[in-house]
């Protein structure tokens, strides 16, 4: 595993989420683009999104009321 990773968690504290995944080994990640990522909030949250839509379970709806 490389240096390059970020921690995930969505949830409380008594039902949730968690995971830590690799830049490089994970995701595919050159060094340098490793790097950028662990520098830059917003492509922190941007990976964090896509961890979360691909593997937490999500929906809305519209709810109506007679």
């Amino acid at each position: 595993m490389s240096k390059y990773k970020l921690g995930f968690s969505i949830g409380d504290s008594y039902c949730g989420e968690n995971a830590v995944v690799d830049l490089i080994d994970d995701y595919g990640y050159t060094e340098e683009e490793a790097k950028e990522i662990i520098n830059d909030n917003d492509k922190q949250y941007e990976l964090f999104r896509e961890w979360r839509n691909e593997n937490i379970d999500q929906s809305y709806w519209v709810v109506k009321e007679e």
